[in-house]
């Protein structure tokens, strides 16, 4: 979670016995797990220093830069007011339901330390609106819920994985209850909801208007009797009896809460927008973010569709019947056409969604696999024939990084399997602009200068070879010496290809970042291509004949003082070869 909308929004909640419709909901921001607080000069109760780093992290970013807090602050009232009990429970599963774990400084200053950003992140959040995390044991959570300290009692965890895609949490509560707490994607929840639950249409309704990536909520109510009826029937403990144990607690929940989830880098690009559009030299210039999401439509996919355009899932074969007599050729005729039938229709399908694609200028693939991530940028490489770049921080991307032209790995929290397999690799996903924009760029002109410039002096240096042989009789006798043949690329033509490839900047890195346009000549493939390529063969060509002809015809009609030529092989293989070093060095110059 990086951030959330500073737009409110409706939202449905449902206690346990009684459903509260169209509450009104207020998002609020939470600050990175890692930074540090600031503590206070004097000595104050534990309780109050921790209220004053959740107002202090609700007042201001980590880096000090101001944000608008009005409607976190309203939100904050209407939790300590108690007007809403289903607020106060949502905030309270959020620090419930995870598996962080805490660390306490010396300045009582609180630490945490989560398996994944989300999870520390959403625990931050209610830590900023009143209900902190405090330490855990391993059958013991203990919060502070506005300044009252409490203990649950861990009964069971129901850990997160790829088939469940959902986390629960079973305590008791100080005054005997038994409580389920669950979060998770919307699917799975949504199918494990009460079916006379109206809240549920109405919040889907409501989340499809947001077109928002939802994280559900619903909390659950159950009796001693029956947590143990439903949790210590199924054992010895296998993998199997456990999953089977967890779904059965996890039937007929309520729906209690919808998290609007949005990413930092739509607040990044609006804040990039707004400088653009005060910057007159931008105006000028006609400049323009190089992110943009308001001028196409966008696509969000589901991984179930992109099984169908994938044809990833496979059929379950039929069972044949072993019949006496092999199958006739009328019957392997049909399922020959069968198979080129489908796969005819499988390209059609693919090319279709590619196109599709390229006509938004944003597509979201949500919960897709691994290898169909990879699949992804491996169509859009076979039928658009692009330069393709991935970026990923986690293990589920290494397949779509090593399938992608160019891959970039972050480093964070989710491990450095990403970094290691990737080509480029940063810290933060901001930093992706200016690979792209300066680095990126510099290193294609420097390439194409590279390649035009090696083109040609190695034509200049091959074809003066192919006009001596009209002179030699077509044998293997060579217009140069041996040594200057093998250091020719080594030692009198390598420092221009050098200080070419590896120090060339046209215009600045700031300049860079602040034209974006001046990306388009690499997306178009401007600066080398077919044109470029024989535009190099024809200097070469000209050249070796400049180099070879002239220095022939000079030693061809001299005549010395006793009536002989004073030239020799020697004098007009040395006299070639200092030509052809000044005329490619200065060229490249």
């Amino acid at each position: 979670v990086a951030d959330i909308m500073d737009t409110d929004y409706d939202d449905t909640t449902c206690d346990e016995d009684s459903q509260v419709p169209n509450d009104e909901v207020v998002p609020y921001s939470d600050d990175e797990t890692d930074d540090e607080l600031e503590s206070p000069d004097s000595p104050e109760p534990e309780q109050n220093r921790i209220n004053k780093q959740a107002e202090q992290n609700r007042e201001q970013t980590p880096k000090g830069e101001q944000r608008p807090v009005a409607a976190e602050k309203s939100a904050y009232s209407e939790i300590r007011s108690g007007k809403d009990p289903n607020v106060r429970l949502f905030f309270k599963l959020l620090s419930l339901c995870h598996t962080v774990m805490v660390e306490k400084t010396d300045d009582c200053e609180l630490i945490y330390q989560a398996a994944s950003p989300d999870e520390g992140a959403l625990v931050t959040a209610a830590r900023n609106f009143g209900f902190v995390f405090l330490t855990r044991t391993q059958s013991t959570i203990t919060i502070s819920e506005l300044e009252k300290e409490a203990t649950y009692e861990v009964l069971a965890i129901l850990d997160f994985n790829s088939d469940r895609k959902r986390m629960s949490i079973i305590v008791r509560e100080p005054n005997g209850n038994i409580r389920l707490y669950c979060k998770g994607a919307d699917t799975v929840i949504y199918e494990r909801l009460h079916p006379n639950n109206p809240i549920k249409e109405e919040t889907q309704e409501a989340l499809d208007k947001l077109f928002m990536h939802v994280l559900c909520i619903p909390g659950f109510i159950s009796s001693f009797y029956v947590f143990t009826q439903k949790y210590v029937s199924f054992f010895p403990e296998t993998a199997e009896n456990i999953g089977f144990a967890c779904e059965l607690l996890t039937d007929d929940t309520k729906i209690c809460y919808g998290e609007d989830i949005n990413a930092l880098l739509q607040t990044r690009m609006e804040n990039q927008k707004n400088r653009a559009a005060g910057n007159p030299g931008a105006a000028q210039y006609n400049s323009e973010p190089y992110f943009q999401t308001d001028q196409k439509c966008s696509l969000i996919i589901t991984g179930s569709w992109l099984n169908e355009i994938l044809l990833e899932k496979k059929k379950k074969k039929k069972k044949r019947l072993k019949l006496k007599f092999p199958r006739t050729a009328e019957e392997k005729q049909k399922d020959l056409v069968d198979k080129q039938k489908a796969y005819a229709l499988k390209e059609q399908r693919q090319k279709n969604f590619v196109d599709l694609a390229c006509e938004c200028n944003s597509v979201i693939c949500c919960r897709v696999t691994p290898k169909q991530k990879a699949m992804v940028v491996d169509l859009v490489k076979k039928y658009k024939k692009a330069i393709t770049l991935a970026i990923g921080d986690g293990a589920n991307d290494v397949n779509m990084i090593k399938t992608a032209h160019i891959g970039v790995g972050i480093s964070g929290q989710e491990g450095m399997q990403a970094v290691m397999s990737s080509d480029y690799s940063f810290a933060q996903f901001r930093y992706l602009q200016r690979l792209i924009l300066v680095h990126g760029r510099w290193s294609y002109i420097r390439m194409c200068k590279f390649l035009g410039f090696f083109f040609y002096k190695n034509f200049a240096f091959t074809l003066v070879h192919f006009w001596y042989s009209f002179f030699n009789g077509f044998s293997a006798q060579t217009v140069y010496e041996d040594w200057f043949i093998a250091l020719y690329n080594v030692l009198y033509s390598s420092l221009p290809v050098l200080l070419v490839g590896l120090m060339d900047q046209d215009v600045s890195d700031k300049l860079s970042l602040r034209f974006p346009r001046l990306y388009i000549p690499g997306q178009k493939d401007l600066l080398f291509n077919y044109k470029k390529f024989f535009l190099s063969l024809f200097h070469g060509l000209v050249t070796s004949l400049i180099i070879f002809f002239i220095p022939y015809g000079a030693f061809l009609l001299t005549m010395g003082q006793d009536g002989e030529a004073p030239s020799d092989y020697q004098s007009f293989a040395v006299t070639t070869a200092t030509a052809l070093i000044f005329t490619v060095n200065f060229q490249a110059s």
